[in-house]
């Protein structure tokens, strides 16, 4: 007889319950998370960064040298909107990255001291530490990357004497393009800063490791591995004339080194000695 009654009560059930129950168990796992130890850490670092006179830095100075870009080349006479936007966008993959280099490869060797204390006195987990360091180096130079280079891409498609650009489409695809390659960047050096003490030593190496691999891909032809094809592939990406394989081959060659290099960071910084 209770069965039934429990079974009634279970059939009476509104689906406005059923919704309310999902949403509360949802709201449980975000409140959860945002009190985790990792997104802690996450916060902690972005509010570093921010502090940051390399982050101020790279997002003053490239704000500034983007907006002299457009007012000087997109007015010259047959100024071609592709090129202007592509060109801006080619100096992060070659100037404007020793910002990135200099931001993540001291990321952890520059907290030598800190992170002992947090990890041994705290309950913070060792992948916790890495993994945080990871997204929020990653999530910063998103941020200043995107907050210049749209509006700078958007004026050059916009003013520029020669609109070569067909699909708006195409200039977020090889916005996107950039940003994996600056993401590959980010996650070398928070590597390279996890396995060298010292910092300077970590953005040395990964500025030859950047340069140096770079030229090595694009001059074994093989340009959807290296930053230099990226950038030689750039304008003719926004005018939508990219072959179809590179489209493909582009992204993943930027995406599995980038994946891989945080799943190496992840087990060296568990097995380290801190």
């Amino acid at each position: 007889m209770e069965r039934h009654e429990v079974d009634g009560n279970l059939a009476n059930e509104s689906p406005a319950a059923h919704e309310d129950w999902s949403w509360a168990r949802i709201m449980q796992a975000v409140s959860s998370f945002c009190m985790s130890p990792f997104w802690a850490l996450v916060q902690r670092d972005l509010m570093t960064v921010a502090h940051s006179w390399v982050a101020r830095g790279f997002l003053g100075v490239t704000a500034i040298a983007g907006l002299v870009t457009v007012m000087s080349r997109a007015q010259m006479p047959g100024a071609s909107a592709a090129d202007v936007a592509a060109n801006w966008q080619i100096t992060y993959l070659i100037i404007w990255n020793i910002f990135v280099i200099v931001l993540t490869a001291g990321a952890v060797s520059s907290e030598a001291g800190v992170m002992a204390d947090a990890i041994l006195s705290r309950p913070v987990k060792r992948y916790h530490y890495i993994l945080a360091k990871l997204t929020a180096r990653s999530i910063a130079v998103l941020i200043i990357f995107l907050a210049v280079a749209g509006p700078v891409t958007y004026a050059a498609w916009r003013y520029a004497g020669v609109c070569d650009i067909e699909s708006f489409w195409d200039v977020v695809v090889g916005t996107m393009f950039v940003a994996l390659a600056l993401l590959m960047l980010t996650a070398l050096g928070v590597f390279l800063s996890s396995v060298m003490r010292s910092s300077l030593l970590a953005i040395l190496s990964l500025a030859l490791l950047w340069y140096a691999a770079g030229a090595i891909f694009q001059f074994l032809s093989v340009s959807y591995l290296s930053p230099f094809g990226l950038a030689a592939n750039l304008p003719a990406m926004f005018r939508g004339e990219l072959d179809s394989d590179l489209l493909w081959k582009t992204p993943l060659g930027f995406f599995l080194p980038t994946v891989i290099v945080w799943l190496g960071a992840t087990a060296h910084f568990n097995c380290k000695d801190v």
